[in-house]
């Protein structure tokens, strides 16, 4: 692997004449890869790709992340996704888009909510909370959860071995109030790879969720209306993400 900064290289590993072969702009910042493909990194951002799915209570089917573009059918529901699902503009199956790419360094999974309308994102006050304890614990005692790429299995778990790294986290002594987060908001507790996981275009990748037993969603109403038996969670997948990638000359 190589790298180049400003027209010099700063560390190199390998052919050091491949640097002065790069069709780049002088002072792009180029990262030579193992299998001898060269990107430029002014194309890539510090970012995320986001998919969500949703279980409803006693359902044991297998879901995936990811395999629902914008406006498409979520995953395990009947409502369409917005861009508060995903961010994603295909199903991951078909890979990503024409030239973009990505280095993932971590994959991170959020409860996002329990609701009891599972037809329309917009409810009504009261009719959607966030998962409490005993939402948590059911979901991390019954699924496993994979990442897959390129057709295999990357990283296997359960939801505790995928800190969220960011978002809520409340601490409370209102008896009234219980929510679970999946870790503190810390980038540095999130699953992370030693080595960047290189997802190309084309290429398929999902997350992959498969309850070993039956789910239990049955979360007291803030309203004391009929409980909360739909959750919706949210894989996220951290990394450099480039949406047009330069090619090596």
């Amino acid at each position: 692997m190589s790298l180049t900064a400003f027209g010099q290289p700063s560390a190199t590993y390998g052919d050091p004449d491949a640097l002065n072969r790069v069709g780049v702009a002088p002072g792009t910042v180029t990262l030579e890869l193992p299998d001898g493909s060269v990107v430029g990194l002014i194309d890539y951002i510090d970012d995320k790709l986001f998919g969500t799915i949703e279980y409803s209570n006693g359902e044991n089917n297998r879901l995936q992340a990811f395999s629902a573009g914008v406006s498409q059918q979520i995953p395990g529901g009947t409502r369409a996704t917005t861009l508060v699902d995903t961010n994603v503009p295909r199903s991951g199956d078909s890979g990503l888009p024409q030239d973009w790419g990505m280095f993932v360094y971590g994959v991170g999974v959020t409860l996002k909510r329990v609701h009891r309308d599972a037809t329309q994102l917009g409810v009504a006050v009261n009719a959607s909370a966030f998962p409490d304890d005993q939402t948590y614990f059911h979901f991390n005692e019954r699924v496993r959860i994979d990442y897959m790429y390129n057709g295999r299995p990357y990283v296997t778990g359960v939801l505790s071995d995928y800190p969220q790294g960011g978002g809520l986290h409340l601490y409370a002594t209102a008896t009234d109030l219980n929510i679970a987060s999946n870790g503190i908001p810390s980038p540095r507790d999130r699953t992370s790879f030693f080595v960047p996981i290189h997802m190309r275009m084309g290429l398929g990748y999902f997350a992959q969720y498969q309850p070993e037993a039956a789910l239990i969603i049955s979360q007291t109403a803030l309203d004391g209306g009929a409980v909360y038996t739909n959750l919706d969670v949210v894989t996220r997948l951290w990394g450099l993400i480039g949406r047009t990638v330069v090619p090596a000359s």
